[in-house]
């Protein structure tokens, strides 16, 4: 079954994952990429020119989301959330995206990465130990991230966040979070004053997902699918986080707060710009890949997968 193929980290695992990505994306060849929405000036030009060649935009999706995902199942796997190694986080984050038909070479797909990476050295956050360079990765990698996607602002609160869960109180630790995220923003400013004399920002006025088809059927079916997943497996990783140990639950509560924050992102991108921003799947993932890695019940589990597989897909190809 597809979802057993991904529970370990075989290298059959590891090698179709991406050949996976590389099916799924195939729909955006045959996509008009013309129409989307970006705050920054530099963003439009870069992609407006990359859009131009479908196969461009394809090969990029591919091989971001490729990253992304092997480095959110590195979080998972480097971690306390399963007893071995899985790819399933990695798996679930491609199905999120496809979901939403978000499998298209974006500024917030590259910002997803980052997010990822700023994850990583947030975890290895421990009690005993000093945490000024760990932090100062997490604040830098979340700077990058607001650079591609400005309105995930609100995880620069994320470190702050997993320093008041993991450790005591330190100054100098806090501060390197400012300084972290400081630098990209820093040097970015710079460049676009010297290059441009100002900082160019867009007022986008249309989605920067094509959403034409989203008041159709399939598409409600799709997303009432996905609202059931997600009810059963926060409700299913509850149960779980009470039994496992207490680290388990400091990162739960680190992947809650990611949650909400993203949450609000996502809600200033549409209420003020009409634009989506996705970082909540990067929790998602691994609350749902935990939760079906701990079912006893696989043919269960695999089926619900496959029917997702399918109605995501089915919204993708005939809303196109």
């Amino acid at each position: 079954m597809l979802l057993n193929l991904y529970r370990s980290n075989s290298p059959i695992a590891v090698f179709s994952l991406p050949l996976l990505i590389a099916a799924l994306a195939l729909p955006q060849l045959f996509t008009n990429l013309e129409h989307f929405n970006y705050l920054f000036s530099w963003q439009i030009e870069l992609w407006s020119s990359i859009n131009q060649y479908p196969f461009l935009n394809y090969a990029l999706t591919v091989t971001t989301v490729a990253i992304s995902a092997h480095q959110l199942n590195n979080v998972f796997n480097q971690n306390t959330f399963y007893s071995k190694n899985s790819f399933t986080p990695g798996f679930i984050y491609v199905l999120c995206l496809l979901t939403f038909d978000a499998l298209v070479f974006t500024p917030m797909l590259l910002a997803h990465l980052f997010i990822i990476l700023s994850l990583r050295h947030l975890f290895k956050l421990r009690r005993q130990d000093e945490a000024k360079a760990i932090i100062f990765w997490s604040g830098f990698f979340t700077g990058m991230a607001f650079l591609l996607a400005p309105m995930q602002a609100t995880l620069i609160l994320l470190p702050w966040i997993g320093l008041t869960i993991f450790r005591p109180f330190v100054w100098r630790e806090w501060v390197m979070v400012i300084l972290g995220a400081a630098i990209p923003l820093i040097y970015y400013a710079s460049y676009m004053y010297i290059s441009e004399g100002y900082l160019a920002v867009e007022a986008p006025e249309q989605s920067e997902f094509n959403t034409k088809g989203n008041t159709q059927l399939y598409s409600l079916i799709n997303y009432i699918f996905f609202g059931l997943i997600l009810i059963g497996s926060f409700y299913n990783y509850l149960a779980i986080a009470r039994s496992e140990i207490n680290r388990f639950k400091k990162q739960s509560q680190v992947l809650a707060h990611m949650t909400w924050l993203s949450g609000l992102s996502f809600l200033a991108g549409w209420y003020f710009y009409d634009i989506f921003y996705l970082g909540f799947l990067i929790p998602i993932a691994i609350i749902v890949g935990t939760q079906l890695l701990h079912s006893r019940n696989n043919t269960v589990v695999n089926g619900i997968v496959i029917i997702w597989l399918i109605i995501s897909l089915a919204n993708v190809v005939l809303g196109s």
